[in-house]
């Protein structure tokens, strides 16, 4: 049989260890490989127990390994029904220190339960194979503890609580399971303790027979041995038993039968420490209150105990974390000896940061280094470095916060009992949320690793966790103990759903988040409500659900009622981005955002609130093509940015898009400037090879697509490809971006051929990723068209722009800038195919909407060209005159490029040969320098330069 590949297979062997196989399984159904069991399929036999045999099996439905438990029918007796209602209500506790019970069933007179399948070793092997310290001890029975404290919430006592049941994952984290004997706490056992079991039951043994009590007499509470209802009191004593036997090596009470062990649990005798052992004597008062013989006189609930494990309340000195005491002899390790330069002489509060070690210990690092290794891109063992040394800097940041906390109080003695309670909930969630994180990080995706260093540096701030004032005006907790437990099982359950977002796996969100939101809302505590509520809407509008707005307004609705003004600010920025930017309701998304700025104003402040309010305010003047009031918007985002973390992701961000701004107002060699600081963040906050890198390297050759420098545009275009190709492969939106510039390039170039090519490959792209009618490929098919007619293929090249234009006319807002720049190449086409009227309305149309929006000069300066050639057309020289003597102050107010200038320049020389064929020459003359200056891809307009001046009469 294999050992511990799995931690329901180890446990197993576990419950094997001291029965004869023949007597333990002959009332137990075997099931071969591919017998169906409902809907899952048996692929093999695990081992078996004193309750019944263990499977491994295939969930078809859901595509995934279960465990299948087939309870031996001598356990299920005439209790079928109350089994199944049991294991129905273990089924809803949905916690990450529970292991999850997926469904239940009737087989063959039998009950079988379909579990959570758990890559790991049960505790008692987890101690077995190594030593380890008391803050590794500690940490994992903590996390345990918090499995019971979740089932006690609901109602739901273990009464078989034993290493063996408990779960440590090769991910780290702690799962109880084997609920199999819980029955609701206010059920009675049916049948007490018998006569019998002394001489025959294993003290490590499950009981399980009819006539028995059930449990496992070792770990065994008083009150169960006497054949009493089992409590969460009991569970409390359980516990205490295995963490005295974790941490000493011995079990408390001595007996080597049941009789002898009875006797020693019911007189409260309690074994002397053996020697050697390195326990403070804080944590073993904890252990002796927890296994008091009376269950009054224990701790009033689980989750006390485990604040009593988390906290040391002594005042006395102890040294036992700074050297990374090591339970059962050997070589002394580093503890969690946080604070440099310490002395000899410890504080009381070395302890205050010991649940680190279960969230960040040296082995989960090298399993999520090896995970990343694993995948086959060019920059995620770079990633993982960056997201190693964030994470090292967090956790010594989080410890350091723990123990100064807790010397505050206990210390010092300058903090309030109550105000260090507040900093170590605080401190507790962002601990859990830096879990959360890591657990996603554990089965990297491409999508995992492309946001793995933005999604640790946005980790939660750890200042909030000692600003007093905050966490004194901070919500309440819930009054009641069993709503505390609840809304705190609710709450680990939502943080690991919102990191789920790293994977963009919103399907996997929604399915964890729609029955949490059934279980907030039945706890009558809105805060949790609100919060459930704003992610589950983020994640449905993600899946471009509409009911994710009315979820976000009930969000807000139930945040301010509760005083939450830190959630009902957040949710007001998400819903000023959704109706402002993405709905494109300006007005309401900009009284959205001004509601935030409000509450944050009444927090006194939130800077990543802010920060969203201003990103927001910015992306929707973009939207509403108020250009210059984006580029101030986003100046005080790059200061707020940089203010908050000069070396987040999130300011490269922001320098991009303020060079981009620069660049819409033809401030070119500024534009630069801020693209290349955005390169060099992002390059060195994200590496060299990150996605990141591509976007910005695209925006740096516009801008020299812009300027006119094709060559050196054309060189960082194929670096910008090259870095796609490899990271995202060909078939993804972002090398469809690259190919349409490397087109505009090519075409500047004087390769018209190979224009069209790379625009028809970026069309394909974006046909094939996006939903008919997007504005991205309206913007292919106009840009198709510019290439096609270079090439002399006018009628074609019509088109290509009026489907484009047809397009932008059903998605666009009415006077969206892009109208006009659709129909200034209408009417230049028009013109080309002999339509004049036609094109004088649509270039006057262009210039309607251009001037009132104002767009880029270049699109004002090409529509007026189309306009003043129309009105030649027509007849009417003296407006053509006019219009394109404006385009041409404005092409040099706007330091337009030569060949635009030139464009313009001959088109006027054309309407002045009529009345003044001296000047008409002069201005074709200069059109020709300035054409051919412009170099290659004017080269079309160069020609038909040439031959209009061969048609003038000579200078005289």
């Amino acid at each position: 049989m294999r050992t511990g590949a799995h931690g329901l297979h180890d446990e197993t062997q576990r419950l094997g260890d001291e029965t004869e196989p023949m007597a333990r399984d002959r009332d137990a159904p075997a099931l071969a490989r591919g017998t169906l069991v409902d809907r899952y399929v048996i692929t093999e036999q695990l081992g078996s127990g004193g309750m019944g045999v263990v499977y491994a099996a295939y969930d078809p439905e859901l595509d995934r390994r279960v465990a299948i438990k087939l309870l031996r029918p001598s356990h299920v007796g005439d209790g079928q029904p109350r089994l199944i209602r049991e294991a129905q209500a273990i089924a809803r506790i949905a916690h990450p220190n529970v292991v999850a019970v997926h469904d239940v069933g009737e087989l063959q007179g039998s009950v079988f339960v379909a579990m959570e399948f758990v890559d790991g070793r049960t505790l008692g092997r987890w101690l077995r194979d190594q030593t380890r310290s008391v803050a590794e001890i500690v940490g994992v029975l903590v996390q345990a503890g918090r499995g019971l404290a979740a089932a006690h919430a609901a109602e739901l006592v273990h009464r078989d609580f034993k290493p063996d049941n408990v779960l440590v994952g090769h991910d780290g984290r702690v799962r109880v399971l084997d609920f199999g004997l819980a029955r609701g706490r206010g059920s009675a056992d049916s049948i007490g303790f018998h006569d019998g079991a002394s001489s025959m039951a294993s003290l490590d043994e499950a009981l399980t027979e009819v006539g028995t009590v059930m449990g496992t007499p070792a770990y065994m509470s008083p009150e169960q041995l006497a054949g009493r209802m089992a409590t969460a009191a009991s569970d409390q004593f359980s516990f205490c038993v295995a963490l005295h036997e974790a941490l000493y090596g011995v079990r408390p009470f001595e007996g080597n039968d049941m009789e002898s062990l009875s006797r020693s649990v019911f007189a409260g005798r309690i074994r002397e420490p053996p020697p050697g052992r390195s326990v403070p004597a804080w944590l073993r008062r904890v252990i002796l209150r927890g296994l008091e013989t009376s269950p009054a006189a224990r701790y009033p609930t689980m989750d006390e105990l485990l604040a009593a494990l988390t906290v040391d309340r002594s005042r006395r000195r102890r040294r036992w974390l700074a050297g990374g005491a090591v339970v059962g002899g050997g070589l002394a390790i580093a503890g969690l000896a946080y604070r440099s330069g310490a002395s000899a002489e410890r504080s009381p509060c070395d302890a205050a940061a010991a649940e680190l070690r279960t969230v960040w210990s040296p082995q989960r690092k090298q399993a999520l280094r090896s995970a990343f290794g694993a995948l086959a891109l060019p920059h995620a063992e770079d990633t993982w470095t960056r997201v190693a040394a964030h994470v090292d800097a967090y956790a010594e940041g989080w410890a350091q916060q723990s123990v100064a906390a807790c010397e505050a109080t206990h210390v010092a003695q300058t903090q309030p009992a109550e105000l260090l309670e507040r900093r170590r909930r605080c401190l507790g969630e962002r601990l859990h949320q830096l879990d959360a994180f890591l657990d996603v990080l554990a089965e990297p995706t491409p999508t995992v690793v492309d946001r793995a260093v933005q999604g640790v540096a946005s980790l939660p701030d750890l200042d909030g966790c000692r600003d007093a004032a905050a966490l004194e005006a901070g919500v309440a907790p819930p009054e009641q103990e069993a709503t505390r437990l609840r809304v705190a099982a609710i709450r680990e359950d939502l943080v690991r759903a919102e990191a789920l977002a790293a994977t963009a796996d919103y399907q996997a969100q929604l399915a964890l988040l729609e029955p949490l939101l059934e279980q907030a809302r039945q706890t009558d505590y809105l805060p949790i409500v609100a919060g459930v509520e704003h992610t589950l809407a983020r994640t449905r509008l993600s899946l471009d659900q509409p009911e994710g707005v009315e979820l976000l307004r009930a969000a807000f609705r139930h945040a301010i009622a509760s005083g939450d003004d830190r959630r009902a600010a957040m949710v007001a920025v998400d819903l000023g981005h959704q109706l402002g930017a993405v709905e494109r309701l300006h007005e309401r998304g900009h009284e959205w955002l001004e509601i935030a700025r409000a509450l944050v104003q009444r927090m006194g402040g939130a800077p990543r609130i802010e920060i969203g309010i201003t990103n927001n305010l910015a992306i929707i003047a973009i939207r509403q093509a108020h250009y210059d009031q984006a580029l101030e918007l986003f100046e005080r985002l790059v200061e707020q940015q940089r203010a908050l973390d000069p070396e987040s992701p999130n300011l490269a961000v922001a320098l991009m898009n303020l060079g981009s701004a620069y660049a819409e107002r033809r401030e070119l060699d500024t534009a630069r400037v801020y693209l290349e600081q955005a390169v060099e963040l992002t390059e060195r906050v994200l590496g060299p090879k990150h996605p990141s890198m591509t976007a910005l390297y695209a925006n740096l050759s516009l801008i020299a697509v812009m300027q006119g420098h094709y060559e050196q545009a054309e060189e960082q275009l194929d670096r910008t490809l090259a870095l796609q190709l490899e990271v995202l492969g060909r078939d993804n939106l972002e090398v469809a971006r690259s190919l349409a510039s490397m087109a505009i390039v090519q075409r500047n170039l004087g390769r018209p051929e190979r224009s069209e090519q790379l625009h028809r490959e970026a069309l394909a792209i974006r046909r094939d990723k996006l939903e008919a009618g997007h504005p991205e490929i309206a913007e292919s098919m106009r840009n198709l068209a510019q290439a096609v007619l270079d090439q002399g293929r006018t009628a074609e090249a019509l088109a290509l722009a009026q489907q484009a234009q047809q397009i932008a006319h059903e998605r666009l807002e009415p006077e969206h800038p892009e109208h006009g720049i659709h129909a200034s190449l209408v009417a230049a086409l028009l013109l080309e195919a002999g339509e004049p009227q036609a094109a004088l309305a649509e270039a006057e149309r262009a210039l309607e909407i251009l001037q009132v929006r104002g767009r880029s000069p270049t699109a004002t300066l090409e529509a007026r060209g189309a306009l003043g050639a129309a009105q030649r057309e027509l007849g009417r020289l003296e407006s053509s005159r006019a219009t394109l003597e404006q385009a041409l102050e404005l092409a040099e107010t706007h330091e337009a490029s030569a060949g635009e200038r030139g464009r313009v320049r001959l088109e006027l020389s054309r309407s002045l040969q009529a009345t003044d064929p001296r000047r008409a020459r002069a201005a074709a003359e200069q059109a020709l320098r300035e054409l051919q200056e412009a170099g290659a891809g004017y080269r079309r307009e160069a020609d038909r330069a040439r031959q209009w001046l061969s048609e003038l009469p000579p200078a005289e």
